[in-house]
């Protein structure tokens, strides 16, 4: 082990421009424990050192500041030896250039367009190498936090680099924000740079907790799920920007829209299955690209003249589903939905009527049964039992009409109502 040693074997300086300085503190290390006077060996223009000899306590260390000041473009290397008054020497070898560099931005602006928060985005400027020698970007600086870049980059002659310029921010907003690139262009060592993008809140997939003003707008860029158990409340004033894409309710969904601050809700649909206390939407205008507008028709109007194709009923009767008997007789049950393996009527939900009406039919066939105000009579050859939450109606039909699926048969029929599921 030497008694006298550099803590580095090379120092580069970086590319320095013709009759001007770089700087470099190198720190010299002694392991006797007497003190020693070290001497530089090898100095010399455009290499200058601020103390020699240095005086290095023993069994301790002490620096002294190596410059470069070149006068012409060239490349310098240098060996310098550190020697010892008692004993041990090292040496350090030392790299530098001499340079007469340009520097010019391809790009003055980068628009990142539309980002997300809380995630980083990177867009790359390119810098070209104009002059003589190799250009340094000391440091790249900005008016904002947001738009961020590393400096410490070095170009060589004639070469053009892509320096990255990175957005991260945890808030939603416009952002301009300008940069400025400081180099070794002697002639024009600051360069300009505007920066411009939109945050956004993009979320997707199961989420609870809170959509914030200062978060405003928030993308869909997936469906949304609120599980049971779990609250998603909105904030006055929120925009949610969904697409063609659905928010499902599990747990609960409060809208906290007020008439000065409304929220804005566009998207595929919002489908919930929660009661109407864990949905509640102030002052909430909410548009669903994806909604089925229910038609009012007679249902001999369907039957006779049927003017859509059975893949684009707009009053949706149910999909039937065949169960055999013996003799091939044959029942048909009604499309099963969320309340009941069984029911009449197709379910759905509507949020300006959310008192479900129940009803049920079990028993013998070519009979009646009323419950409240809407009555069931069911024509077939077997008993049958039906069950169902009716929540907004979705299909108009006439007191009385016999609806027909050409093998069992069910009646409607309605008590101070028009309309029925």
């Amino acid at each position: 082990m030497a008694q006298i040693s550099f803590t580095v074997d090379t120092l580069a300086f970086p590319p320095t421009t013709i009759d001007s300085t770089s700087t470099f503190e190198v720190t010299l290390t002694n392991t006797l424990t007497v003190a020693q006077d070290v001497t530089f060996n090898g100095i010399g223009a455009p290499f200058y050192i601020s103390d020699n000899p240095i005086t290095v306590p023993g069994e301790g260390s002490a620096s002294t500041t190596l410059s470069f000041t070149p006068t012409s473009v060239s490349t310098f290397p240098l060996e310098l030896i550190a020697a010892g008054s008692v004993f041990g020497s090292d040496t350090i070898s030392l790299e530098a250039e001499g340079t007469l560099p340009g520097a010019e931005l391809i790009l003055d602006t980068l628009d990142f367009g539309t980002k997300s928060v809380n995630s980083i985005a990177t867009m790359y400027l390119p810098i070209a190498s104009t002059g003589i020698g190799t250009l340094f970007i000391d440091s790249i600086t900005s008016s904002n936090p947001v738009f961020y870049a590393e400096g410490g980059i070095s170009i060589p002659q004639g070469d053009t680099t892509q320096v990255a310029i990175n957005f991260y921010s945890e808030f939603s907003g416009v952002y301009e924000v300008d940069l400025t690139v400081y180099s070794s262009d002697p002639f024009n060592p600051t360069l300009n740079l505007h920066c411009s993008v939109t945050a956004i809140s993009a979320v997707s997939g199961e989420v609870c907790g809170t959509w914030s003003l200062i978060n405003s707008p928030y993308q869909l860029i997936d469906n949304i799920v609120v599980p049971e158990g779990c609250t998603l409340s909105v904030e006055a004033g929120v925009l949610i920007q969904g697409g063609e894409y659905d928010i499902e309710v599990h747990g609960s969904f409060i809208s906290n829209g007020t008439s000065e601050s409304p929220v804005t809700i566009s998207l595929g649909e919002f489908i919930s299955h929660s009661p109407s206390e864990n949905v509640v939407l102030n002052y909430t205008d909410l548009t669903e690209a994806n909604e089925f507008e229910f038609i009012d028709r007679d249902y001999r109007d369907f039957k006779e003249l049927n003017p859509l194709s059975n893949d684009d009923l707009a009053y949706w009767l149910d999909t039937l589903s065949m169960i055999d008997y013996i003799n091939s007789k044959h029942l048909y049950n009604l499309y099963p939905n969320e309340n009941s393996p069984n029911h009449i009527g197709k379910y759905s939900e509507d949020f300006s009527d959310n008192t479900p009406q129940g009803w049920t039919h079990s028993g013998s066939v070519n009979s009646w049964h009323a419950n409240g105000e809407y009555y069931v009579y069911y024509q077939g050859n077997s008993n049958n039992y039906y069950n169902t939450q009716i929540i907004s109606p979705v299909f108009r039909a006439n007191a009385g009409e016999l609806f027909e699926n050409g093998y069992g048969r069910f009646r409607c029929s309605v008590r101070d109502k028009t309309s029925v599921n």
